[in-house]
């Protein structure tokens, strides 16, 4: 039963991470599920750190903003 909710959330969220432009995606990806430092990211895609900070800012408003109806459901998830 949880798992077809946790796969629908996954969808949901790469859905969401779709409609980003596709370096703050993947900088996001980079950090959330891949454990990278800001400073990682910005070595990596030979950037600044403030500006991996300003594509982490703009993916986390992003996200909260595409998936605050699902907010609920994933607040048990992880409790």
């Amino acid at each position: 039963m949880y798992r077809n909710y946790i796969r629908q959330l996954e969808n949901l969220l790469n859905e969401a991470l779709g409609k980003l432009p596709e370096v703050v995606a993947s900088t996001f990806r980079s950090n959330r599920f891949e454990g990278k430092t800001y400073t990682e990211i910005a070595l990596e895609k030979q950037i600044s750190v403030k500006t991996v900070e300003a594509y982490m800012t703009k993916a986390l408003k992003f996200l909260r903003v595409e998936l605050k109806d699902y907010l609920p459901m994933l607040i048990v998830f992880i409790d």
